[in-house]
């Protein structure tokens, strides 16, 4: 058999990547006069077959270096965040948390639209990334998707007349949106920076669940949180900025961009019309949600039992402090030790 091409023995012997070597072997073939062996009993062609490069990892290994980082990263942050979830749900009440959770639901939505598939194009378009000024197209346009995300929220508070609390709900969110447009994290997937992505999320969820500790311990609104629910994206983003700094591009905003948005639309609407299939019975609770809701926590201007009691005892010209009864051998009111008047409330 003849001596093998020697362009061949350096792609052989490179361990540079997978795809080049195998690239390199076709130029080969495709350079190289196909040779024929004789054969007494046929006369069908034979191709000399081309030595094979070893240069691939075990799939063992890349399991290890790369999905099992990037799972143990998401299930740290999945736990986490449940646990700011759980926090904030128990110290806002049923009511309060209601508001919040119809207005987190409906930023998902303005995320994906926000996105509408430019990040799952860009993960996947590594030749025009390594090209000068892409990554700034790629960046521009998330810039563009996610302003006009943030118009259609400002519009959608003024066609539902929302109250200043909830338009403040409504800004908070806002500004996450924002921060989740300018993340980089599609980049650093591909960059198959898998590990840096484990450690960015874990550490955006832990200072979510920090303000959610804080929000618990000092007993703040449903605006903290907001800001606590939009803390998240705004690490994530200065830190996917801080570790990609060297290939960070200024945002381009031009043809270049509308194409971009244009070719990632299918994706885009795929993924919007999926997610809508899941959270639009949310989405209509809370747009009939009325604020005169009764019950144990109330929609608005929550007050003790005791306080209740008192009040309608006062209404009956009884004051709740003196009148109390003989119950196992001690003088009790019915107020126990608590409730005061409501005095707002009296005419």
């Amino acid at each position: 058999m003849a001596a093998a091409d020697p362009r061949i023995r350096p792609l052989i012997l490179s361990r540079g990547g997978h795809m080049a070597s195998q690239v390199g072997l076709f130029e080969v073939a495709r350079d190289t006069k196909i040779r024929q062996r004789p054969s007494s009993r046929t006369h069908v062609s034979q191709q000399e077959p081309l030595a094979m490069p070893d240069a691939r990892p075990l799939v063992g290994q890349e399991v290890i270096v790369r999905v099992v980082p990037m799972l143990s990263g998401r299930v740290a942050t999945m736990v986490t965040q449940f646990l700011s979830l759980a926090l904030i749900g128990r110290t806002l009440g049923p009511s309060a948390f209601g508001v919040l959770q119809v207005a987190l639901v409906a930023f998902v939505y303005l995320n994906f639209l926000g996105d509408l598939g430019i990040s799952i194009l860009g993960t996947r378009d590594n030749d025009r990334l390594t090209t000068p000024g892409w990554v700034g197209t790629y960046i521009g346009a998330r810039l563009v998707l996610g302003l006009v995300a943030v118009a259609v929220a400002a519009i959608a508070s003024v066609l539902l007349d929302l109250r200043t609390r909830d338009a403040q709900i409504v800004a908070v969110l806002a500004v996450g949106l924002i921060a989740s447009s300018l993340g980089l994290r599609w980049l650093l997937q591909a960059r198959e920076r898998f590990a840096h992505i484990a450690l960015i999320d874990t550490a955006a969820a832990a200072v979510q669940l920090g303000s959610a500790l804080a929000l618990a311990a000092h007993g703040g609104g449903v605006l903290w949180a907001a800001a606590t629910m939009a803390s998240a994206p705004v690490v994530s983003a200065l830190l996917t900025a801080m570790v990609m700094r060297g290939s960070l591009e200024r945002p381009r905003i031009g043809a270049a961009t509308m194409d971009l948005i244009r070719l990632a639309l299918p994706a885009g609407v795929a993924v919007f019309a999926t997610s809508l299939y899941f959270y639009i019975d949310t989405i209509l609770l809370g747009i009939v949600r009325s604020p005169a809701e009764v019950g144990y926590y109330a929609a608005e201007n929550p007050v003790e039992v005791y306080n209740l009691h008192a009040t309608v005892l006062k209404l009956l010209g009884i004051d709740h402090k003196r009148l109390t009864y003989y119950h196992n051998g001690i003088q009790r009111r019915l107020t126990d030790v608590h409730g005061s008047v409501i005095e707002p409330i009296l005419a």
